[in-house]
């Protein structure tokens, strides 16, 4: 896992509206957040498998040594794809599925859909997540020396945050759940839709 590597330069493509080479402008320079994974142990349930505060179980796998690249990023930029999609099987008689999913923003992006988390169904029907910061999207870290505060911008947030879980310093991931409602899973789909975005897919989850 290495949600570090966001921090590589993103040139091309480059609107004169974004940020020059970076998907995240505060990362480069002395005030960049350093991201690790020292939160991981105390998560931990089971070789590998950490548990967030939301009861959701993921396997990870080794993150201590930074050498398992097992995040799907995406993004407009053209180091990563624009969209990915994970198939999903033994999803029968699931409840539910949980996805843990983490990556930057940029204020320029508030309150417009920065991505879009897809469920399909065996059925043919599709469920669709619209990725929003801050509302149900936030950014790995703070930039800078700011972070989400509800002392300072609690009329921008929503009236509670998002579920999260820490993963390390300056390493948030967002946990999102869906109910099956009866219907088989077969695929999870992450697409970036906003510039200046980078989006990782994580892990998949069912529930039963």
């Amino acid at each position: 896992m290495a949600l570090t590597r966001t921090r590589a330069s993103f040139t091309p493509p480059h609107p004169p509206s974004s940020t020059p080479a970076c998907s995240f402008p505060l990362w480069n320079g002395p005030w960049a957040p350093q991201a690790d994974f020292s939160n991981v142990a105390n998560l931990t349930v089971a070789p590998g498998v950490i548990q967030t505060p939301q009861g959701a179980q993921f396997l990870l796998g080794n993150v201590s040594t930074g050498a398992q690249r097992n995040v799907a990023f995406t993004t407009l930029w053209d180091a990563y794809p624009n969209a990915t999609a994970v198939p999903v099987a033994g999803a029968a008689g699931a409840s539910g599925a949980w996805v843990l999913l983490a990556g930057s923003t940029h204020a320029m992006q508030t309150r417009l859909v920065n991505g879009e988390l897809r469920f399909r169904w065996a059925d043919g029907s599709l469920d669709r997540v619209e990725l929003v910061p801050p509302l149900n999207y936030w950014a790995l870290s703070g930039w800078g020396s700011a972070d989400y505060d509800y002392t300072r911008a609690a009329f921008c947030l929503p009236p509670t945050p998002p579920p999260t879980v820490q993963l390390g310093n300056n390493n948030r991931a967002m946990v999102y759940y869906v109910a099956t409602g009866g219907r088989v899973l077969v695929g999870v789909e992450l697409e970036a839709l906003s510039q200046e975005v980078v989006i990782g897919l994580l892990a998949v989850s069912l529930e039963f």
